[in-house]
């Protein structure tokens, strides 16, 4: 029925399944909470990085967005093979990253909180502040706000360039459950 919904799709925590190479399909991933601390090897990969109808239970969202990771598993096994980017996968590319970006619970949280602070904003001066602090203020279904309102902004992102990061390395890549990093080159700081 649906009620189960990713926000890391598992296509993409296959790949980092502790029984990757076998002939049949992953079902277990090591994983690590930083919070506790806690190691666990060989945890259902199925019970990962996901809540019952985090997307609501209508079930459109989810459903195009399974639609979508089909289409992106297997850019992601294309790129993989070919140890390349090809010009004709940019859109797909910046669709798949500026998604997975949108759809976390960390992603949903800082919607929420700009949400927060703006509607905060708005009755400022009419109403006391102990008021305003007393009230959280959350919107319904932030996850598929923050999903709509970051794939129409996907066209300002096609100038940036794509650079792919291959692991020589004998340590290999991690995945957590909110894996695209973002930065401002011209942010950083110069020595």
């Amino acid at each position: 029925d649906n009620k189960r919904q990713h926000y890391v799709p598992k296509s993409l925590l296959r790949r980092f399944a502790v029984d990757f190479e076998t002939k049949r399909k992953p079902r277990q991933i090591n994983l690590v909470n930083l919070a506790s601390g806690k190691i666990v090897r060989g945890a259902s990969l199925s019970e990962q990085c996901y809540v019952d109808y985090f997307y609501g239970k209508s079930l459109l969202i989810e459903k195009a967005l399974g639609q979508l990771e089909g289409s992106h598993a297997e850019l992601t096994r294309k790129i993989i093979e070919n140890r390349s980017i090809e010009d004709c996968d940019g859109w797909s590319i910046v669709q798949m990253l500026i998604l997975q970006k949108a759809r976390t619970l960390r992603a949903e949280e800082e919607y929420n909180s700009m949400a927060e602070k703006m509607a905060r904003l708005w009755p400022h001066g009419r109403v006391s502040e102990e008021a305003l602090r007393s009230v959280k203020i959350r919107l319904k279904n932030a996850a598929n706000h923050n999903v709509a309102t970051t794939l129409a902004m996907c066209p300002i992102l096609f100038d940036l360039k794509r650079f792919l990061i291959i692991n020589e390395t004998a340590t290999p890549f991690i995945i957590a459950d909110n894996p695209v990093v973002q930065t401002n080159w011209f942010g950083r700081v110069r020595d």
